[in-house]
């Protein structure tokens, strides 16, 4: 199979085109490449020219969902949450003698952050948090977000059910920010940029906003978002706002969801995670929880496959498989976005424009699986 950049092209456009043509979604990134080197071995936006046949007015900066998990909240676990890996620390040891601490049930601070983290802390999947305070509401309003916020986490702990082992819980991640607030004194998205431009060593300069993601907060120029869809609840089309309606609540602040950036921000930053100290850390940890779902070269579907990692998730699923047989680590997003990272430093992105409703969209993984295998062929030496 020829390797040269027109074939490689061609292969790509060959699947993406007529997914664009039919309104999967309409805004797409897909590149590979290696964190070890300097530039993808594939990169290529699609999209609308807007005003000029120019890449620049491409839109090129995508809701990026729950990918804010693996690329802001977990970073951030390990970066401020000393020890909580190895002493076994819960949320109570973090905000002990704080207002957060004396506020929440007791049964959520005797959770472990690695059960936070490995999705195994038995809160449920969702909760409601938007039904009040609206972002509009919260300064002429009697209760805070923080304060809200609590209180629906304390109402989520009489549904707690650890014996069922893992439940991906976007309810457990928002606990977990709420205890790096309490615990820094400080607010997420100020904590991720001091991660990103401090710890990392990326790009902060304000004019560009490039180089890494963002909470859609943070970002002057909207001109360059892609659009997600219509919402019910805002009663508008959603372009340069944060799609999760509990995220929206929180201001678009929030440790489940609420970054965005273009895909080249997201290869910044797994380059930033991938050359530091605390990175590695991070990383080091995803990689030692992942279980080889082949024994013997063979697939066996007895074998325990740890979909959650320390905040990442095991690329072991349907789309995923294909990119590093099942051993790849990252995160994947309601919005159409996914990110898979190998030990080699091999990695793929791909976002869209695709909400999947109900989470799920058979013909959307089918698609997905194509663009990882892709991705797997582009980088064979």
């Amino acid at each position: 199979m020829s390797s040269t950049p027109n074939a490689i092209k061609e292969r790509y456009d060959a699947i993406i085109r007529p997914c664009l043509d039919a309104g999967m979604f309409t805004h797409s990134f897909a590149a590979c490449g290696n964190l070890n080197e300097a530039s993808p071995r594939f990169s290529q936006l699609d999209g609308p020219i807007v005003g000029a046949p120019d890449s620049r007015y491409i839109k090129d900066r995508f809701d990026l969902a729950s990918l804010t998990k693996a690329l802001c909240t977990t970073p951030l676990a390990f970066r401020h949450l000393k020890g909580f890996l190895e002493r076994d620390l819960s949320v109570g040891d973090f905000v002990a003698n704080s207002e957060l601490g004396s506020q929440l049930d007791p049964r959520l601070k005797c959770l472990k952050i690695s059960a936070l983290l490995r999705h195994e802390s038995g809160l449920p999947a969702w909760r409601n948090f938007y039904v009040r305070p609206y972002p509009e509401m919260v300064k002429s309003d009697s209760i805070s977000i923080k304060s809200h916020q609590i209180a629906v986490l304390n109402r989520a702990a009489n549904d707690l059910n650890p014996s069922q082992g893992q439940r991906y819980s976007d309810v457990g991640f928002i606990l977990l920010g709420l205890t790096i607030q309490e615990h820094t004194g400080m607010t997420l998205d100020k904590l991720y940029y001091d991660l990103c431009t401090k710890d990392l060593g990326l790009n902060g300069d304000i004019a560009s906003q490039e180089g890494f993601p963002r909470f859609f907060a943070q970002f002057n120029d909207k001109s360059r978002f892609v659009p997600t869809s219509f919402c019910a609840l805002r009663e508008r089309d959603l372009c340069g706002e944060v799609h999760d309606e509990n995220a929206w609540s929180f201001d678009g602040i929030a440790a489940h969801a609420g970054l965005a950036g273009s895909g080249n921000d997201v290869i910044g930053l797994l380059r930033g995670l991938w050359d530091s100290e605390m990175g590695i850390e991070m990383i080091r940890a995803q990689i030692d929880g992942i279980v080889d779902p082949k024994l013997d070269g063979e697939k066996k579907p007895n074998v325990a496959v740890n979909e959650s990692l320390m905040g990442w998730r095991q690329g072991a699923d349907y789309s995923s498989e294909v990119f590093g047989d099942g051993l790849g680590f990252g995160h994947m997003g309601f919005t159409g976005t996914a990110f898979w990272v190998l030990e080699s430093g091999d990695y793929g992105v791909f976002l869209t424009n695709r909400i999947c409703s109900g989470r799920k969209s058979i013909n959307f993984k089918n698609f997905r699986r194509k663009i990882f295998l892709q991705f797997c062929i582009t980088l064979i030496p």
